[in-house]
Order: C-alpha cells, then structure tokens, then sequence
C-alpha cells in the first residue's frame, strides 16, 4: 500500500517538474491602465459623456522596499501580463511540489527504524529536573559526597548547597578569594533568605 502511494507521488512530482521546465521568464509585478484627464477645458475629456486620454499602461514592481513604475505600450503590456502569470504559476508549482515532497518524505521515513535513544544517567536526570523547577544552570554533580576534595579536580573541593530543599553539589577553586560559596545559585540564595524571615 505505501509502496503504491510512493510511487503515485513520484508520478505527480515528476508532471510537475516537466510543467516547471516549460515556464518562460517569470517575475512579480502588476499592469496597470489608466485613463487620464487633461488641462484643456475644450478637450474632449471635459464633455459630457467625458472621453478620457488614454489608454495608458504602466508596469510597477516592489525593489528593495521601493516601487518601481514604468510607462509601456500595448504590446509590451501583454508580454508582461505573460511574465506575471509565469510567476504565478511557478507559485502554484513550487507550492505542490513541496506539499508532494513532505508526504513522500513521510513514507520513506515510516519504513526505517526510529533511532535507538541512548539511556540518561540518574545524575543527570536529577540535576536537569532542578535547573528546571528552580530556574538554575549550574555546574554541579549529585553524584557526588557531601563534601571534601573533587575527585575529578586537585584544585578544589565540593560541597552541598545550603539552601534546606537543594540537594545541588558546588565546586569550589581552592585558589578562589573571597567568602565560600553557599548557595548553588541566586535563586537558593533568596528562597533561603525568605524562608528565614
């Protein structure tokens, strides 16, 4: 069944790159024609049923934020309404190829094995689930004691934040100045100072 649905869409998309190939020049842009009235009071586009000048053809396209307007003739005018409905139908194209070319990108990835996701260590799981309620991105461990020298760095010890409903792990730089850290982040820091007071 999927293999007769794949091959009814490269059907199709192959009809519309061979419609694509046949498009002449193709550009964005409007035709205008205008009709205009004159300064000369006996002119006929001051009677009475009004006989306008013209007609008049004007090609205008966006550039750059910018509209470009130019005066053409007849002929001319019917050349570019061909080049705008080209650019209409390259549209109309280009939108069916893709909407053609997600549903069989869809078949084709229904029939391969999903990837196999590799198994999250607890530790990081409970390290992400605290960034996550309390807003923190530190560098800490849980799998860690709790507190004494950093196995994994000579210079520097590791000890549990202060605040009473963290379990957050802190390196210390021995070599740092300054008071000790207490708190794995700003938001302990203050969540401790509120339930103090």
């Amino acid at each position: 069944m999927a293999g007769n649905e794949l091959a009814r869409l490269e059907r199709r998309y192959r009809e519309l790159k061979k419609r694509l190939q046949g498009l002449g020049f193709a550009f964005a842009g409007t035709i205008t024609e205008r009709y205009t009235i004159c300064g000369k009071p006996n002119c006929r586009c001051h009677a009475d049923p009004p006989q306008r000048h013209g007609p008049y053809y004007q090609y205008s396209r966006k550039a750059a934020g910018k509209t470009i307007s130019r005066l053409v003739t007849a002929e001319q005018a019917d050349q570019y309404r061909q080049w705008i409905a080209n650019r209409h139908a390259l549209d109309q194209l280009t939108a069916e190829m893709d909407n053609v070319s997600h549903q069989a990108a869809q078949l084709l990835l229904a029939a391969t094995p999903a990837p196999r996701r590799r198994p999250v260590p607890e530790s990081t799981v409970t390290e992400t689930s605290h960034a996550r309620n309390t807003g923190i991105s530190s560098n800490t461990v849980t799998d860690q004691p709790a507190a004494g020298p950093c196995p994994d760095h000579s210079g520097c010890v590791i000890h549990k934040c202060e605040h009473w409903h963290c379990r957050n792990m802190i390196h210390m730089n021995l070599n740092s100045r300054g008071q000790r850290r207490k708190f794995c982040g700003t938001r302990c820091r203050v969540a401790e100072h509120r339930r103090l007071n």
